[in-house]
């Protein structure tokens, strides 16, 4: 190439990459400065709030595994009455966060009021947040958020929390796969930026922060799976998540644990196989979860990997494993409806149980997709042919980013997916105890079932390849007979 020529085609080249690289790096250098602060829980959502924040405020440099930093203040704002009155907030903790030059903080608040609106503030940031706790009247609608498998891209990630917000919810579920860091310490300015994202764009209309109640899927680990954690590596399998544990209070030391929201109202959140076994200490915790909660009024499990996946095989290793040992409990003790992601599709299943469509059975919701620009093809819903791949328990999917929307009012539930748009498309609801409706579904698929192609295709086919080699021997046989 001639000097001529050399000289604009690497100013291009130069002028591609800045245009492409510097907005990227302006992003996801969010979070490395400045202070973050997000909410969730680790007792009764309608009278505590544990609250984290980051900040560059090492506390005691005399312990950084577990130092002791300035906590924080609480203070009602809204005038309900005896907001203020018995408020307690915990000495702050303070742990490094891999990777980085930042720490994260964090302290509980309890006896809050329910139903109460409180400005928090954090040591060092001028600014409070403004949270409220559940309301914990049966009555007052309580409405929340479930997704999973978040931040995967960023433009579509800050739009969708836009939808959200909108949505004035009270907290959002977040079901695994949150910033796609994969328990690597290269990626932990994912973490913060995804972190910094949530407290900057996750507020509502009336200006309240929205706690996020996080669970752990295969891309928070080092390894994604307990079974395929590098063991020389990791001796202690909670290594490979370096992230997690330390950046949010719940579930805890375990990879799973519950949440009881007043006396009406109960998620268990359990792990898919990532940090915890399946089978084993889990299931047997499971159960006697459920069987202490069984008659409350909602009960909702979550977890990551689908047992009733939308798009991965039915038959894999994992959704067979969650229908062996985690499924039967939820047949057992009633749970309502079970929150799922990692396939990155929409999907709600028909009520389930015992394996078979029952309307007193438990729905299946989610499989995750909130910035993910609608990668996967979910299968349909219907019963299909010898290879068609309709799934018989699926009463809706659809290919898009979502989340879904829940409201529950006295023993009534309603469910509304909303899509990347903004709107709903998909609504059901449910009440109480008693049997949810069952949805028709085509016996054959839309598109025309697959065994008909292969009829229509293959055999004039193979009637073809047959007598092309019928021709094809025959000559060969006169070819050598007349050689002879």
């Amino acid at each position: 190439m001639t000097g001529r020529l050399l000289l604009p085609v690497l100013l291009a080249v130069l002028l591609a990459v800045l245009l492409q690289a510097s907005p990227a790096d302006a992003k996801t250098r969010r979070g490395l400065t400045g202070t973050v602060v997000y909410a969730t829980w680790t007792q009764d959502p309608t009278t505590t709030l544990t609250v984290h924040w980051i900040d560059d405020d090492p506390g005691d440099p005399a312990d950084r595994g577990g130092g002791r930093s300035p906590t924080l203040t609480v203070r009602g704002i809204d005038g309900t009455e005896g907001a203020d009155a018995g408020v307690s907030v915990t000495a702050a903790t303070m742990l490094p966060i891999p990777g980085t030059s930042r720490f994260v903080h964090r302290a509980e608040a309890t006896g809050l009021a329910p139903g109460a609106a409180y400005a928090v503030r954090v040591p060092g940031d001028p600014r409070p947040r403004r949270f409220r706790t559940v309301d914990a009247d049966p009555a007052t609608p309580t409405r929340f958020v479930l997704t999973s498998d978040v931040y995967r891209r960023r433009d579509p990630l800050l739009a969708m929390h836009a939808h959200l917000a909108a949505r004035d919810p009270a907290f959002v579920i977040l079901a695994g796969d949150i910033a796609y860091a994969n328990g690597d310490v290269e990626n932990a300015d994912r973490w913060l930026d995804f972190l910094w994202a949530w407290d900057d764009r996750v507020v509502t209309a009336e200006g309240f922060s929205v706690p996020m109640i996080a669970l752990i899927g295969n891309h928070e680990v080092d390894g994604g799976y307990l079974h395929e954690i590098d063991r020389d590596r990791y001796p202690d399998p909670a290594d490979a998540s370096p992230f997690f544990r330390r950046l949010f209070a719940f579930p805890g030391e375990r990879s799973y644990g519950v949440l009881d929201f007043g006396d009406d109202l109960s998620l268990v959140a359990l792990d898919s196989g990532h940090q915890a076994a399946i089978a084993g200490e889990q299931t047997r915790w499971l159960e006697e979860t459920l069987a202490a909660r069984q008659h409350r009024t909602h009960l909702f499990t979550a977890w990551h990997v689908p047992a009733y996946p939308s798009a991965r095989r039915l038959a894999s290793s994992m959704p067979r494993r969650l229908r062996r040992h985690f499924v039967p409990l939820l047949d057992r003790y009633g749970v309502d409806a079970s929150f799922e992601g990692h396939d990155h599709a929409y999907k709600r299943t028909q009520p389930i149980r015992h394996g078979k469509i029952d309307p007193l059975g438990t729905v299946y919701v989610g499989d995750g997709g909130y910035a993910d620009l609608a990668e996967r093809v979910p299968a349909e819903p219907g019963r299909g042919g010898w290879f068609s791949d309709a799934r018989w328990y699926l009463a809706n999917s659809k290919q898009t980013d979502h989340f879904e929307v829940v409201t529950l009012t006295g023993p009534d539930r309603r469910f509304e997916a909303v899509g990347a748009d903004g709107e709903v498309f998909d609504a059901w609801e449910s009440h109480g105890n008693e049997p949810k409706a069952v949805v028709e579904t085509p016996v054959t698929p839309v598109p025309a079932r697959a065994e008909f192609w292969l009829l229509l295709i293959g055999v004039p086919a193979a009637v073809g390849a047959g007598a092309w080699w019928t021709r094809l021997t025959r000559s060969r046989r006169r070819a050598a007979a007349a050689a002879a």
